[in-house]
């Protein structure tokens, strides 16, 4: 691992000809072709990319750092914010059913903290979810379904076969922000149904809808992670490695498993705290970590 993708600062730092560099050396050294480094979404820092050929899957090279993970106090304010937003006359309350809502709320104190400063290292992370197309390059035996759902064997089965892993939830968390702090990357507000994304094949919904580090789908569909699920963060690894254990594991996202929604408070899903232990049928961004 190089110096400069230690921090955003020090990839910023790096300039132009060695980001193209590092992006390069990164490649080679795991196999996969360099694409490029562009700005995403409403982004700022500059992302590379690289892609698997044999499954086609692209990838984003994220630099390490620190960051706050968990349900801040901010975000509790701006659901609270919601819950006094009148609703449409005559329909539901904007953020759904308010008694949701507020469950929440109470449920969050005892499962998305305390907050605390998590410090990862550099990694790659898929920009979307593996399809069924993608899947079958280790798991030929898939059915004719689009959305690349798994269950508990076939995602075991396919961690035995391919060269990848599953991200943490600290990786997950942080690529989902993508440097923001409010509810989705996004911003404070109630995210319309219409903005989940399952399917990634037209080109102007993926650049609508990608967030800040280039990533598809956040929220939209339930993403296993590598960690075991307990209520809340104490004694949680602040290292970015994953929580092990006896337990389910922690799905993050799924409000699209939800559609058509009904009032609610399905998009609560979509939050980037929000977390849940394995239930049902998940999907999987693989990650890979930055040769050091």
């Amino acid at each position: 691992m190089t110096d400069e993708l230690a921090s955003v600062v020090g990839w910023l730092q790096a300039g132009v000809v060695r980001r193209d560099e590092i992006l390069d050396g990164v490649a080679a050294r795991l196999g996969l072709t360099p694409i490029g480094i562009a700005v995403h979404g409403c982004g700022a820092v500059p992302i590379g990319s690289v892609r698997h050929e044999p499954s086609g899957m692209v990838f984003r090279l994220l630099a390490g750092g620190a960051f706050q993970m968990g349900l801040s106090d901010g975000e509790r304010r701006a659901l609270e914010a919601i819950l006094a937003e009148p609703g449409a006359p005559g329909g539901p309350a904007a953020g759904g059913d308010p008694d949701i809502v507020r469950a929440f709320l109470a449920e969050s104190l005892r499962t998305l903290r305390p907050v605390r400063e998590v410090r990862l290292r550099p990694f790659l992370i898929a920009c979307h979810p593996l399809t069924t197309r993608q899947l079958r390059c280790w798991l030929p035996g898939l059915g004719p379904y689009d959305a690349g759902y798994l269950d508990d064997k076939q995602v075991d089965e396919l961690c035995g076969l391919w060269p990848f892993r599953l991200p943490t939830e600290a990786e997950w968390e942080y690529a989902a922000r993508a440097g923001t702090r409010t509810l989705t990357y996004r911003g404070d507000g109630v995210p319309d149904e219409h903005r989940l994304l399952t399917r990634f094949e037209d080109e102007a919904a993926n650049i609508r809808e990608e967030n800040g580090f280039g990533l598809l789908g956040v929220g939209s569909m339930a993403e296993v992670c590598a960690d075991v699920y307990v209520a809340g963060y104490a004694g949680a690894p602040v290292d970015g490695s994953a929580r092990t254990g006896d337990g389910p594991p922690v799905v993050r996202g799924g409000a699209a498993d939800l559609r058509p929604w009904q009032g609610y408070a399905e998009w609560l899903s979509m939050i980037s705290a929000e977390r849940q232990p394995r239930g049902y049928d998940v999907v999987v961004r693989p990650a890979l970590s930055v040769p050091g």
